[in-house]
């Protein structure tokens, strides 16, 4: 596994610790959102985390695109989304956060597969 491979996968173990510890089950009929990359039950707050961070991408934050980036990526919402985590990945590169241009390299050399 090469340096950058193990960054990308640091940063994802990092993210889902973030967002997946400790989270309960819904309640109440509410919709239970699974995490694609542990299959674990996402909390309420995770999602309105990642609405959040899209939100602050949309204006102009890059480091919140690249989070935003590996959420789809490693199928946070509950399905990997390739093409949309690269559209976030791009847009942090070109607006100077550098880990973005690392997972958009890594991207195409097909290393984004974890």
């Amino acid at each position: 596994m090469s340096a950058v491979h193990r960054t990308l996968a640091t940063a994802v173990a990092l993210l889902l610790a973030a967002i997946v510890p400790g989270c309960a089950g819904a309640s109440g009929g509410e919709t239970i959102v699974k995490d694609g990359f542990t299959g674990q039950p996402l909390p309420p707050h995770a999602t309105r985390k990642v609405k959040t961070r899209e939100k602050n991408c949309r204006n102009g934050n890059p480091q919140a695109c690249d989070w935003v980036g590996v959420w789809y990526l490693v199928g946070g919402g509950g399905q990997k989304n390739v093409p949309r985590a690269e559209k976030y990945f791009d847009f942090a590169c070109n607006h100077g956060y550098r880990r973005g241009c690392l997972h958009l390299e890594q991207m195409k050399r097909g290393e984004h597969e974890l």
